[in-house]
Order: structure tokens, then C-alpha cells, then sequence
């Protein structure tokens, strides 16, 4: 509703709304997806094998790409070979599919970028057929769009007994997750691969979801690790050991 009155005050230009009552309510703004824990290491390795059995190539491929790489969903619908250069290691993300405009356009905020594939996804890639100029084909050598891998994705989750999580909490989302707590790869270096350019701070605030299991074990082991101190010598003489 305060996005709706805001809307009608500047089409009125004040003419018929000149304020919005539901401004400055103070209600609590939405989280996002900072609460939402993406799939484990496991699930995702599941959700991987059954793309493989029940699923098109092409899709299993997209997949397992989107898990390794964390591009967003539109960016892979767009990625074509000729932006991938595997001698240099390097794939350029410059393009996305946007369906809300049904066209071709920037990546989000207009943040071109060039990234890193990883060994997983560089062997799942040089596997792939090249049926088009796209890497991530339709059965009909069309480029994927969210109605065209939407029944693929729900075959997926839902034969893994996961149906109500997203593609997106389940690639890019669990690629920082993953990155940020098992890799334990710099927050900076993973906003260079996701496109953010605020040096990780939206990765630490929203897809990093710190593992207090982890944590915990880190603690542990910081203490196992750390040498003896030693033992004062006052402390020594009132015991009544001898130090020879």
C-alpha cells in the first residue's frame, strides 16, 4: 500500500493525493533472504544426480553450473560459448535475460564482470554438446527462460523431496553459503564472482549464513592447536615441585 499511494502521488503530481498516509509507519521491513538457509552439500549433490537422470542435459548441465559458478538464473539463460574462454579460464557475464522485458540486457545494476569457472563446472561444460550459440539449450535450440526451465527445476526438487525450495536459494544462494562457510574463500573475492561491488558486505549480511556447527568446531580446534602456557613460577614453589 505505501508503495501504491507513492505511486499515485507522483502520477498526481499532488493534484489528487498530495500524501501518503502509510508513509513513516515504522513497520518492520522484509528480511530477505537473510534467514533462509540454501540446500546442504548433500541435498545439492541429490538435486545434481536426479538433473542427470530424470532431466534434458542441457539442464543438468545449467544446474550444475549455476551450483559452481553462482551466476544468476538470468545470466545463464544468456551465457553463450563465445563468452567462455576455457584456455584462459575465464567466462565473461556482460548479458542476461530479463523476462520481465522479455529481451537481452545488462546484468543486474549494469555490473559486467569476468569470472572464475571452477574445475566442476569447466568439466561439466567441455562435456556439454554445442547445439547453439548458447550454451544452455531448449529442446527446440532455444536459450532458457524461466518458463522453459521451470518444469525441469520442479521435477527436480520435488522428486528430491524438496519442493518448496528455489533455483535461486539453491545455486547462487548456496554458492556463497557454501564458499563463505566450508571454502572459507575471502568475502571480497566472492563479491568479484557474484558482481557486488561493495567489498562482501552484502554477501556476509545475506548469503553467508555463518554455520554455528562449524563456528563451534573452529573454536575447538583454535584451542586444541594453541601451545601451553607456561606455568608461573610462584605457582611452581607453592606446589612444592622442585624445578631442576
Amino acid at each position: 500500500m505505501r508503495a501504491f499511494f507513492n505511486d499515485a502521488a507522483s502520477a498526481a503530481a499532488g493534484r489528487l493525493v498530495d500524501r501518503n498516509p502509510f508513509a513513516n509507519l515504522r513497520l518492520r521491513s522484509s528480511r530477505g533472504r537473510r534467514d533462509k538457509q540454501p540446500p546442504t552439500q548433500v541435498e545439492i549433490a541429490r538435486f545434481i544426480a536426479i538433473a542427470d537422470e530424470l532431466t534434458p542435459p542441457s539442464f543438468a548441465a545449467y544446474l550444475d553450473v549455476a551450483v559452481h559458478e553462482g551466476m544468476r538464473p538470468g545470466e545463464l539463460d544468456a551465457l553463450r560459448w563465445t563468452k567462455i574462454d576455457f584456455q584462459a579460464g575465464t567466462i565473461l557475464v556482460d548479458e542476461q535475460w530479463n523476462a520481465k522485458t522479455q529481451e537481452f540486457a545488462l546484468p543486474k545494476h549494469g555490473v559486467i564482470r569476468t569470472i572464475a569457472p571452477t574445475d566442476q563446472a569447466r568439466k561439466r561444460l567441455l562435456q556439454l554438446p554445442r547445439e547453439s550459440e548458447f550454451v544452455f539449450t531448449t529442446l527446440r535450440g532455444s536459450h532458457y527462460r524461466p518458463s522453459s526451465r521451470s518444469p525441469h527445476w520442479n521435477r527436480v526438487r520435488c522428486s528430491a523431496g524438496h519442493g518448496n525450495v528455489d533455483l535461486y536459494t539453491s545455486t547462487r544462494h548456496y554458492f556463497g553459503w557454501f564458499a563463505w562457510n566450508v571454502l572459507e574463500l575471502d568475502a571480497r573475492d566472492i563479491a568479484i564472482q557474484f558482481g557486488h561491488q561493495d567489498g562482501g558486505e552484502l554477501l556476509r549480511k545475506l548469503y553467508g549464513h555463518p554455520d554455528a556447527a562449524r563456528a563451534r568446531e573452529r573454536v575447538r580446534e583454535a584451542f586444541r592447536q594453541a601451545p601451553a602456557a607456561p606455568v608461573p613460577l610462584g605457582a611452581v614453589q607453592k606446589s612444592g615441585l622442585v624445578v631442576g
